[in-house]
């Protein structure tokens, strides 16, 4: 429930904006190192699912504050700014990470990690 739930907050600003969600894609892979996210990830596997929209798209200064609390690029009243936050807090009590890539006229695509089910992080005990 939590993931789809996820998926769907970040599809939204892509409907409301008259944007085409044009992918959506996941497989399964291993995270290597921290550095394969922007968060801190154990070595093990992971799922990722990846959402992408061909809406307007995000200067680096909106990308930087997307996921905080009640940020909003959107008209008053069109929007409270909690559902990004609520999709990364998710993500990460899953023990996954959310990142963003995007620039201005070009969308936005949404890539998050997720543990596999019954995957033991590497260095976990057992």
């Amino acid at each position: 429930f939590r993931i789809t739930t996820a998926a769907v907050e970040i599809r939204k600003p892509a409907a409301l904006d008259s944007s085409r969600a044009r992918q959506d894609q996941s497989r399964n892979g291993e995270a290597d190192s921290p550095a394969d996210s922007a968060a801190t990830l154990r070595p093990g596997q992971y799922v990722q699912l990846t959402l992408a929209d061909t809406g307007c798209g995000m200067s680096k200064a909106v990308q930087a504050r997307i996921f905080e609390p009640f940020f909003t690029t959107k008209h008053p009243n069109r929007g409270t700014g909690i559902g990004l936050a609520t999709v990364e807090r998710i993500v990460r009590q899953l023990g996954g990470s959310i990142s963003v890539d995007s620039n201005p006229g070009r969308g936005a695509t949404f890539t998050i990690l997720l543990p596999q089910a019954g995957a033991t992080p590497v260095g976990s005990a057992s």
